[in-house]
């Protein structure tokens, strides 16, 4: 291999792994992933919002709900608002599809986030409202995930 070449490789390789360095945020308090996801949702980036879900043990048809709870109007509304309350441990758990579901990592807190705008409807606004548990993993803060509790 001549120099050109080996120039040509570690430019290429350069641009290559520059492009793989993880931009996910890591929040580590209430604030940070408060904002990372106004950051996201505001920018109608669904991938962003889904890396803010600890997935672990969370099957596809409860990921797809949960995330398509998150991200309503998305791209459309924007976040008015985000508030946050110690999680109460005698919050009540809905069932999904007629099961009953638990949340895979340890609640911290309750976070409320509430948005507004026009999601397409004619002359109308739309706003809308969720409320999702956040624990804490490795340090990082994460909306717990769902999970089917098992029938003993």
């Amino acid at each position: 291999m001549n120099m050109k070449q080996i120039i040509v490789c570690a430019v290429l390789f350069g641009v290559l792994t520059t492009g793989c360095q993880n931009t996910t945020p890591t929040p580590s308090t209430v604030e940070e992933f408060s904002s990372a996801f106004r950051s996201a949702y505001n920018s109608g980036d669904k991938d962003a919002i889904a890396e803010l879900v600890d997935w672990t043990n969370v099957d596809s048809d409860l990921r797809e709900i949960q995330l398509s709870i998150l991200t309503i109007f998305l791209g459309h509304n924007r976040v008015t608002n985000i508030a946050s309350e110690p999680f109460d441990p005698n919050t009540p758990n809905n069932p999904i599809n007629g099961r009953e579901i638990e949340l895979n990592i340890c609640p911290t807190h309750m976070i409320l986030i509430e948005h507004e705008g026009n999601a397409g409807f004619k002359g109308g606004r739309s706003s809308g409202s969720a409320t999702m548990p956040i624990g804490v993993k490795n340090g990082r803060y994460f909306f717990c995930g769902w999970t089917y509790k098992e029938v003993d």
